[in-house]
This record gives structure tokens, C-alpha cells and sequence, in this order.
């Protein structure tokens, strides 16, 4: 079996590791077609890739993408249905960007990284797949770092500041809550929304916390970390690897569901021994490898079918 991915400036899905264990696992061998500025020049590159690959479906991953998809089929004169079409948004500005009816017909799936966008609007009566990321860790079973001994309870905001709400919700959450939380910030955002929060947590009386920038070493940070905070409504690759390394990542977008959790981890931190495992198990159930290739594998099956 041979599918066609378009890259568009980012890491492609499935993964060069994920691509590279189809081949080795189950013979499938995924073909990269380069994205251009004009969709009408990808559907060109599509299309002429399509005359040396007998693909029998192309994955994209922006919606300027899956139009020219869709085009390129036209333009070999491909009947739909015999080349599947695979809509897999690679981040959060396409899952909100809205299809058109067309374009939604002309797509056979659209594959989704968490149950909440199955019932996204923009989506509506398409066929509808989860899949949820993974991270390229080398290994399957990445090792735990130690923690660092501390009496507070460190918790970590790893990754770009992109979603400022989820930032700031964090800052009031622990300012509400006292001096039983630090929480360490590795990665730097927009100004005109970043420092705002930066200002704004200088007056807070009681409020621990440290601005670390770009300048951090991840295994460091990871390794001083006893809970971490989702960053992005999509689980990231760092979110996936503190998983992996045992630490909970917490994905509450309302502040006051975060402060009920963080309530609770500060009357009983043994809480935390059994959040640990939690956050492991789902690494390993949820965001390996393994796993990840194994849904491909289903999906790209059922296309045959």
C-alpha cells in the first residue's frame, strides 16, 4: 500500500517515525509531496506525484491543502473514492477553520486529535476519527527523571505561551490557593499577551513563581516538576513527554475546575503517587508510538474495505 502526505512547513502526520514504522511493520510506504504557497502549485505536485505512485490515499493537513487534494484528483481525472482523501489538521487554526459543503463531500475522513473535536461544527456529517498525537521519544519506554526534593509543590507551564487564558487561569488558580505552589514558566509568547500576565503577577501577594524564557534544559525541567499544565487544547510533544515521564498534566481550561484539582492535590498529596501512574498509563495507551502506528494502521486498513 503507498498514501501521499502533503508537508506544509511543519512536522508532516504520520511522523518520519510513524511513516518509518508502517514500512517496517506492515509494508506501507508513505510518499512526501512539498506544499507551495498556492494551492493550485500543490495541486500540480500532487498530481505529478500521483503519476509515479499508485497511492491509494493522500493525507493532508491545512484546509488550502485539502482543496488541493481534492483538485489534483480532478486533474488526473481520478474518479472520488478511488484515491482516498485524509483530512488530518495539523493544529488548532485548522480544526476551527470551516469547510465548505463541497469541500466536506469531496473528503472521505477526517481524522481528529481529542473526542472534544469529533463535535466540532465545522465538521458536521463528515466520517470522523480520532487519533491523538504522539511524540518522537527514540524510545518506547523514556525513563523517569528524579524529582528534586521541595517542600511546595512545583507546577510546570512547558512550551510556547499561545493560549495566554490557559496561563493566566493557572496564575489566579495558585495565587488562590497560597504558598503551597511554585510554578515554573519555560517558554516565552506574544508580547501584547504575555506580559501583561508577567506584570500583573508582581502584585500578586504570596504568588511564587519563575519566568525561565527559552534559556531552560527540558530534562531539568521535567525533572523538578510534581504536576504540569496542558498549554494548548491539542496535547503537545512536551505535554506527551512529561507524561511519559510520569508527571500529570492537567487539561483544565476552566480556572475554576483547575483550582478544585489543585484543591484537592494540596489536602492530600499522596494524591499525587496515583496521578503519576495515571499520567504514565496514558502515555502508554494513549500517545506511544506503538499505539499511534497502530491506529494509522486500522484507519489506513479500513480504507481497503
Amino acid at each position: 500500500m503507498q498514501i501521499i502526505d502533503i508537508h506544509a512547513n511543519q512536522s508532516p502526520t504520520p511522523l518520519p517515525q510513524v511513516s518509518d514504522k508502517l514500512k517496517e511493520l506492515y509494508g506501507i510506504e508513505c510518499h512526501g509531496v512539498d506544499a507551495s504557497a498556492l494551492s493550485a502549485f500543490t495541486a500540480l505536485n500532487i498530481a505529478t506525484k500521483l503519476k509515479d505512485v499508485p497511492a491509494e490515499a493522500i493525507i493532508c493537513h491545512r484546509r488550502k491543502d485539502l482543496v488541493a487534494a481534492i483538485d489534483s484528483l480532478r486533474l488526473r481525472g481520478i474518479k472520488k473514492g478511488s484515491v482516498k482523501i485524509i483530512y488530518a489538521p495539523a493544529d488548532e487554526k485548522s480544526l476551527d477553520e470551516k469547510l465548505t459543503s463541497a469541500t466536506l463531500k469531496a473528503t472521505d475522513i477526517i481524522v481528529v486529535p481529542t473526542k472534544a473535536d469529533t463535535l466540532n461544527q465545522n465538521f458536521s456529517g463528515a466520517n470522523i476519527i480520532v487519533i491523538e498525537p504522539t511524540a518522537p521519544l527514540g524510545e518506547e519506554t523514556p525513563v523517569s527523571v528524579p524529582q528534586t526534593g521541595h517542600s511546595h509543590l512545583n507546577i510546570t507551564w512547558l512550551g510556547p505561551i499561545n493560549e495566554y487564558q490557559r496561563l493566566q487561569n493557572l496564575v489566579n488558580a495558585v495565587h488562590a490557593l497560597g504558598p503551597d505552589f511554585h510554578i515554573n514558566v519555560y517558554g516565552t509568547g506574544p508580547a501584547r499577551t504575555t506580559m501583561p500576565i508577567v506584570k500583573g503577577s508582581h502584585y500578586m501577594d504570596g504568588l511564587n513563581i519563575t519566568w525561565h524564557g527559552e534559556e531552560f534544559d527540558t530534562d531539568t525541567a521535567i525533572a523538578d516538576s510534581d504536576i504540569a499544565v496542558a498549554t494548548t487544547r491539542i496535547p503537545s510533544q512536551q505535554d506527551i513527554r512529561l507524561r511519559a515521564c510520569s508527571v500529570p498534566v492537567l487539561n483544565s481550561e476552566n480556572q475554576d475546575a483547575l483550582i478544585s484539582e489543585l484543591s484537592e492535590i494540596q489536602k492530600d498529596r499522596s494524591i499525587l503517587a496515583t496521578l503519576k501512574k495515571q499520567a504514565r498509563t496514558e502515555y502508554k495507551t494513549r500517545f506511544a508510538l506503538s499505539f499511534h502506528v497502530e491506529q494509522w494502521m486500522k484507519l489506513l486498513s479500513s480504507i481497503r474495505q
